[in-house]
C-alpha cells in the first residue's frame, strides 16, 4: 500500500513508547528467570529431549510437538484503521516468518461476506465486503512477548479487550464470525423438501427448501426465494437449520 505510515499520526506507536513497552515486558520476564528476545531479534526456542522446558506465560517456547502448540492457539481480535486491514495482515505474516513464529501464529483472517445487489439495469451482482472493517483476527499462542511483538507491528493499534488486554474469542464467537466452521455431527440429517433457515453467510435469515443433499460433502442444495424469484444455492450443513413451518 502506498500510503505513508504518517497516516497513523499520533496513534502510531512511537519509538519511545515501543522502548518503554519492551522494558516492561523484559522486566516481567526477568522476574520469572526467563530470557526472551525483543521484537528486533529472532524468537527461538531450542527444545531437546535432554533439555525440555515447560512453556510459561512469559516465555515463547516452540514445542517440538506442533499439534500441542496449535492446540494452545486461540483466536484474538486486533484493531487497526479501516482500509489498513490487508496491510496489517501482510505485516503480521512477514513478522511471523522472519522470526520463525509459524507455530505461535497459526492463522490470520479478515472475514468477508458476499452481498447480492441489484444494479440499475436489473442485473444482480455479488459483491464482497469486509464483515468487520477495522479489525483483523489472529490465531496465536498468547504470551507477553507475543503480545508485544503483535502490538508493535506496523498498523496495529492494539488488541480488542479491556486496557488492550488480549481476550480470546469463545468457540461460539469463532463459528459465528466465520473464522472456523462448526463441526457437524453425523447425527445431523437433512432430507429433500425439508424447510430450512440459513443461519450464516450472505443469505443469513433467508428461508428455503432442500432440493437435494450430499452427505459426503456435508452440503445441501437449497432453493431460496429472493428478489421475487427462486434461486438455488449449495450450503454447508453448518449454515442451515431445520425449521417447521
Amino acid at each position: 500500500m502506498s500510503e505513508d505510515i504518517k497516516e497513523f499520526d499520533g496513534d502510531e506507536i512511537s519509538a519511545d513508547t515501543a522502548d518503554i513497552a519492551a522494558d516492561g515486558v523484559q522486566a516481567d520476564i526477568a522476574a520469572n528467570d526467563v530470557q526472551a528476545d525483543t521484537a528486533e531479534n529472532d524468537v527461538q526456542a531450542d527444545i531437546t529431549a535432554d533439555n525440555s522446558q515447560a512453556d510459561t506465560a512469559e516465555n515463547i517456547a516452540v514445542d517440538s510437538d506442533t499439534d500441542k502448540v496449535n492446540k494452545d492457539a486461540k483466536w484474538y481480535v486486533i484493531h487497526t484503521y479501516s482500509g489498513y486491514e490487508n496491510m496489517v495482515e501482510q505485516n503480521l505474516k512477514k513478522m511471523a516468518e522472519s522470526n520463525n513464529l509459524q507455530d505461535m501464529i497459526t492463522d490470520i483472517a479478515i472475514p468477508v461476506e458476499e452481498d447480492i445487489v441489484e444494479k440499475a439495469n436489473g442485473k444482480k451482482k455479488v459483491v464482497e465486503r469486509k464483515k468487520f472493517p477495522g479489525y483483523v483476527f489472529i490465531k496465536m499462542v498468547h504470551t507477553k512477548q507475543m503480545w508485544y511483538m503483535v502490538t508493535s507491528t506496523r498498523g496495529v493499534t492494539g488488541f480488542v479487550g479491556p486496557a488492550s488486554r488480549a481476550i480470546p474469542l469463545s468457540q461460539e464467537e469463532v463459528v459465528r464470525m466465520g473464522l472456523e466452521k462448526m463441526i457437524v455431527s453425523d447425527d445431523v440429517i437433512f432430507a429433500p423438501k425439508d424447510k430450512v433457515k440459513v443461519i450464516s453467510g450472505a443469505l443469513e435469515s433467508f428461508i428455503g427448501e432442500v432440493k437435494s443433499i450430499s452427505h459426503d460433502r456435508k452440503k445441501a442444495h437449497v432453493q431460496i426465494a429472493m428478489f421475487g424469484r427462486e434461486t438455488e444455492v449449495d450450503l454447508d450443513f453448518s449454515q442451515i437449520e431445520k425449521i417447521n413451518i
